[in-house]
């Protein structure tokens, strides 16, 4: 089974929902999930933050590829958009269903 990674972005400078409307759109055609399912159960992840199962990969190789594509999204000229990645070692939920 492939690994489960988490990315967290916050868009400094974000002006609306615009921008994270597009940040959304950026991730889905980069393979990334805004909802999970467990035990047949869809559940949305929190704000602005994605789900990808992958395999063959690093946390380091999946931020450098994030942080290039948040990038060229060009929110802010002056501070670049945080991004946290996590490799999942297990996940619970509880709540969120969309």
């Amino acid at each position: 089974m492939a690994d489960l990674y988490y990315a967290r972005i916050e868009l400094h400078g974000a002006t609306g929902e615009k921008s994270y409307e597009t940040l959304h759109d950026k991730m889905k055609a980069l393979g990334w999930l805004r909802e999970l399912t467990w035990e047949k159960v869809a559940y949305a992840l929190p704000h602005a933050t994605y789900a990808k199962f992958q395999d063959g990969t690093t946390v380091d190789a999946i931020l450098a590829a994030l942080a290039t594509a948040v990038d060229a999204l060009k929110v802010s000229p002056t501070k670049p958009a945080t991004i946290l990645v996590i490799k999942s070692a297990g996940s619970k939920v509880r709540g969120s269903k969309p």
